[in-house]
């Protein structure tokens, strides 16, 4: 992907949105009006065409294509940015929409296949601007539609102008003529086609999306305690099955309190937030589950694993914790960690295994703090 294009991908903005609207509408306009140019310097098409009107849709798109990339050169050094930018989302949809409503008038909606577009501006609008553009832009199409429609049954100019009674033999249109209808159809309907399938991506990321959310911690971004929990069952099971060992930790940060009454809530959350880092990262992602309870309150899941092995893995995290350092104005600051694990059994139940890891837990906070201590359940 070329970097200009996947910096406008990258940065999802209304600018850049609407950026997207201009690379992926750009192409088709040239297209079309290349299409167009070759049918005006065509000598034996130019009976079947009313080279006036064509001649009209190629100016058209020609200023449109520079009011596109003139609204593009503006937009860009506002890529990154969340600030809204109505005037310039609204004058590229409805440049856009009127260029392929003139070609729809010109060539005939139903002649041409051309009457898949709006459905498609719509589908595809609702995702690159915001709501009221696309209103606007749909009703303003439906408009001059309708107008087109009326002053063709006024008799004020006679249905699809751009082209010649001579561009069809009876029904059936002229070989040009004929295969560029195809392909606009094809394209439209290809278009389409994809619409529900990019709607059915859109709903299944955000459903993925949802899931992950209502089982992770905002702040630490660990799993949550209903997914601690929901782990815990499953993996029990699993161990009982297998006769594989298993281990619960409990961890708790050491007088927290005073890090939130010294240094102010926000520091605690970035102590948190580092605890958290260090317990998603001291483990066996997705094997292993690194959960927040809640407040200072952690907890690990680890199967196949015996406890002489999980006191290594809290040791190292309990080190990590102690090593390092926080700043705040000017002050420096560490925090320990304690950590209570228990070994399950074959028969253990969650609720046995979880009191086990929390009188370690207790053992370790009573016995001094920064320390694990581990048993096997009972």
């Amino acid at each position: 992907m070329p970097a200009a294009l996947r910096e406008i991908v990258n940065h999802d903005t209304p600018a850049g949105r609407s950026l997207i609207a201009i690379v992926t509408s750009l192409p088709f306009v040239l297209w079309q009006g290349g299409a167009y140019v070759a049918a005006l310097n065509d000598p034996s098409s130019l009976h079947e065409i009313n080279a006036d009107v064509v001649g009209g849709i190629v100016l058209l798109m020609v200023l449109g294509t520079f009011i596109q990339l003139g609204t593009g050169l503006w937009l860009w050094p506002r890529r990154r940015s969340p600030e809204p930018v109505f005037g310039a989302a609204l004058t590229l949809a409805l440049t856009i929409t009127v260029v392929f409503c003139a070609v729809m008038i010109a060539f005939g909606a139903f002649t041409s296949g051309a009457n898949l577009i709006p459905v498609g501006l719509l589908a595809i609008g609702l995702h690159l601007f915001e709501r009221r553009v696309v209103v606007i832009t749909f009703a303003t199409c439906l408009l001059i539609l309708l107008a087109a429609d009326i002053l063709v049954v006024a008799g004020r100019y006679h249905y699809a102008p751009a082209l010649t009674g001579e561009a069809f033999d009876g029904t059936t249109p002229a070989a040009w003529w004929g295969y560029w209808r195809t392909w606009l159809f094809y394209i439209g309907t290809t278009i389409l086609a994809s619409i529900p399938l990019w709607l059915y991506n859109q709903l299944d990321n955000q459903r993925r999306q949802l899931e992950e959310l209502s089982r992770t911690d905002g702040l630490t971004l660990l799993s949550n305690r209903r997914h601690f929990m929901e782990r815990l069952e499953t993996e029990m099971l699993r161990a009982r099955r297998y006769k594989r060992p298993f281990c619960v930790v409990l961890a708790d940060a050491d007088h927290f309190k005073n890090v939130n009454d010294s240094y102010g809530h926000h520091t605690g959350d970035e102590v948190l937030r580092h605890i958290g880092t260090l317990l998603g990262g001291g483990v066996r992602i997705p094997n292993d589950v690194a959960a927040r309870l809640g407040g200072e309150e952690f907890a690990l899941l680890l199967p196949e694993t015996t406890a002489a092995q999980a006191q290594g893995v809290c040791d190292r995290i309990r080190c990590q914790l102690r090593d390092h350092f926080f700043e705040v104005d000017g002050f420096r600051f560490n925090v320990t960690i304690s950590m209570g694990i228990a070994q399950g059994l074959a028969d253990d139940d969650a609720g046995t295994l979880l009191k086990a890891a929390d009188r370690n837990l207790y053992a370790a906070k009573s016995g001094g703090r920064d320390r694990v201590v581990s048993t096997v359940a009972n």
